[in-house]
């Protein structure tokens, strides 16, 4: 045997002490996969990959989790079911009980791919040692699997009771006939790989990525249950159940995303440096024609940033929520290159809508109402009392100053320029007001 292939002892004893000690636990086992458990918590995930087949995805399903191991399959007999078993007696002694939750996807028979109504088979098995036997945590489980739609489609969700907790054609992790009597239990979650093709290698991530935001919340409640009745912990939400250490690539997926962001100046880069002629332009013609605008030029290639943006390798991201955020924050900074290259082009509409959405009915509503009211007001109703540019500007610097007594790393200025719209904008953490502007 390949000493290089074995869970050692010493690695076992090593976990333990970390997990007694309440410290995390972040380490690479042989060959392929990882231990990763962020805190004492009574739970733990476990994800196996078989060496038959292809499983393409099906360990995102655990990595959300703050407690979780994904291995080979041939680390089983190698120390993986000792490094379990260790675990989850530490955890029991440490917590007042454990449960092993183990993930792996359906054998799908080669006619069938895809989840319809034609192809209705379970799109879950919930797999239990018997029953009466977390039956609280069964029920959880089932219900919020029962939730999750898939192209529409309700999942299906069966229950199955057996001694054998495994994936098809793998040796169980641990024999469940050994817990009765302890405080440690187990439960097994098969999911239909519609995130999969046929043979298992070729990924669809949209599909993925919905179904392991359902997944992790299914998991959450579930240990949400577990906890609540088995152990002293005091736990409000199942949230709280979540990790909470924060891993090195995120941090640097983060500074390289924000460095991104700070490379240019969007609303400086769209804000036209000729407002000033462009109203009196537009007041010449009867407010009918569009005046001519323009704008600073563009010290960058969008397209050569967007390259950039891309190569951030945001799927390493293991947490759902964050990736998720981190997504979305390349979505926006990505559709803001795109609105700087359709700058002064009917596409930038476009482009701002999908960012900032559409007028809403009963905002432009209330638009019209103001100018409405203001059109009707006598001249002596009027604001007369008026401050020009450099008077706000002394009155925002004021107020900044006074930040800067609480918290003395406030470090925004205020600058008067002639080349922003009308009124006054926040760029770059700075206060920028137009020259030309009257304020009541």
């Amino acid at each position: 045997m390949n000493n290089n292939m074995m869970i050692t002892d010493d690695f076992i004893q090593n976990v333990c002490e970390k997990i007694r000690k309440n410290k995390p636990v972040r380490m690479n086992l042989p060959g392929w996969g990882r231990v990763h458990i962020d805190r004492q918590l009574p739970f733990l995930c476990l994800y196996r990959l078989p060496t038959n087949r292809g499983d393409a995805g099906t360990d995102k399903f655990v990595l959300a989790e703050a407690s979780y191991i994904i291995a080979d399959e041939a680390l089983t007999d190698n120390g993986l079911g000792k490094l379990v078993e260790a675990i989850g007696k530490t955890i029991s002694e440490e917590c007042g009980a454990f449960l092993l939750v183990e993930v792996w996807s359906m054998c799908m028979p080669e006619e069938e791919s895809g989840f319809s109504p034609q192809n209705h088979r379970e799109a879950f098995t919930i797999v239990s040692k018997k029953r009466g036997l977390l039956t609280p945590e069964i029920e959880t489980m089932k219900n919020r699997l029962s939730r999750i739609k898939v192209d529409d489609f309700k999942a299906s969700i069966s229950i199955k009771y057996t001694t054998a907790i495994t994936p098809q054609k793998m040796q169980p992790i641990i024999d469940t006939r050994a817990l009765s009597g302890t405080t440690s239990y187990m439960l097994g979650l098969a999911i239909k790989p519609i995130y999969q093709d046929q043979t298992g290698e070729e990924l669809y991530p949209f599909e993925l990525s919905d179904l392991q935001k359902d997944i992790s919340k299914v998991l959450k409640k579930t240990f949400f249950t577990f906890v609540k009745k088995y152990t002293a912990a005091v736990t409000s939400d199942y949230r709280e159940l979540g990790r909470k250490g924060v891993t090195e690539a995120v941090y640097k997926i983060d500074d390289a995303m924000a460095k991104i962001e700070d490379s240019f100046d969007f609303l400086l880069q769209v804000s036209p440096v000729n407002s000033k002629e462009a109203w009196k332009e537009f007041q010449a013609s009867d407010f009918k024609e569009t005046p001519a605008f323009y704008y600073r030029l563009r010290p960058f290639d969008p397209s050569l940033v967007k390259r950039e943006l891309f190569k951030i390798p945001i799927e390493e991201i293991e947490d759902p929520v964050l990736s998720e955020i981190f997504m979305q924050k390349r979505d926006e900074i990505d559709r803001k290159l795109t609105m700087l290259n359709d700058r002064g082009t009917s596409n930038f509409l476009h482009g701002s809508i999908q960012i900032y959405g559409d007028v809403e009915q009963e905002l432009l509503e209330t638009s019209k109402n103001i100018l409405s009211a203001i059109s009707k007001l006598q001249p002596k109703e009027r604001v007369k009392e008026m401050v020009d540019a450099v008077a706000f500007a002394r009155a925002a610097k004021e107020e900044i100053d006074h930040y800067k007594q609480i918290y003395p790393s406030v470090d925004a200025k205020v600058e008067i320029r002639d080349d922003i719209a009308s009124g006054a904008m926040v760029s770059g953490g700075n206060f920028l007001i137009y020259r030309w502007s009257d304020f009541s």
